[in-house]
């Protein structure tokens, strides 16, 4: 997993378990969903900059290959 995904994944889980802090007693959802937001639209920015292709262009990519995530 690489240090995007450490730092994304544990954001994304607390945010759609909690459909984004809507659900449950922890407040912790809706400010998970709001710093996930913040960290890909910086990562989204940081890419285009250093002329990386996007994440739906690489995930677009995997899929024709063959890529199975599950």
């Amino acid at each position: 997993m690489t240090v995007r995904g450490r730092v994304a994944t544990p954001l994304l889980m607390a945010a759609r378990h909690t459909r984004n802090g809507t659900r449950g007693e922890s407040t912790f959802g809706h400010r998970a969903s709001i710093d996930l937001d913040r960290l890909l639209a910086r990562w989204r920015r940081e890419d285009k900059r250093e002329g990386r292709m996007s994440a739906v262009e690489y995930n677009d990519r995997r899929y024709r290959l063959g890529f199975d995530p599950l």
